[in-house]
């Protein structure tokens, strides 16, 4: 399989993120788990805000996080648990289903990445609690960028968030944040 996809059966903000991914491609990759996971994504949270940036649906987030990762990461159970994100812990879509159609790994992975995108700086933690946290759950690589990728594109979007809400999400990327992508070299 290569990434040639029916481009217009995607919506359009995945399929422009498809479509440069196939553009700059090298090689072939399998792309079902992609597109798998695209329309589960598609099918939960079409026309849906996401939460903590309403001005976006999670789709339209979904595919801003898909295509800084992919600049990043090429690969496959990487971009498919980006897609999978959302979805992971959904009531229509519960953890039994996840492993039986994607597997045990995938399960692991989203685990790990929806557990550091939920530890925050706050009065419990401190910032060298909350690093250690990241440094011992992220047992594999592919979780830290799916991380960064998700907390850059947040940051990217404070303007559209309440005021509170963008002064935690710029703390947190320049005392948590920053650091990790200073010793992963990603400036």
């Amino acid at each position: 399989y290569t990434l040639a996809l029916p481009v217009a059966h995607l919506s359009p903000h995945l399929s422009a993120a498809i479509e440069a991914l196939e553009k700059s491609s090298v090689g072939e990759i399998k792309i079902e788990t992609l597109v798998k996971a695209r329309s589960k994504l598609e099918e939960i949270f079409h026309n849906v805000p996401f939460s903590s940036i309403p001005s976006l649906s999670t789709v339209e987030y979904t595919a801003k996080v898909f295509t800084l990762l992919s600049e990043y990461c090429r690969d496959i159970d990487a971009l498919t648990a980006c897609l999978l994100l959302p979805v992971y812990r959904h009531p229509s879509f519960p953890l039994t289903k996840l492993k039986h159609d994607y597997g045990r790994e995938m399960e692991e992975l989203l685990r790990q990445v929806y557990l550091l995108l939920h530890i925050g700086v706050d009065q419990r933690h401190s910032i060298d609690d909350v690093q250690r946290m990241f440094t011992s759950v992220a047992q594999d690589p592919r979780v830290l960028l799916i991380v960064l990728a998700h907390k850059c594109i947040t940051v990217s979007q404070v303007e559209c968030m309440a005021k509170t809400d963008a002064i935690k999400t710029c703390r947190e990327a320049l005392s948590l944040h920053a650091p990790l992508d200073a010793r992963l070299g990603i400036y």
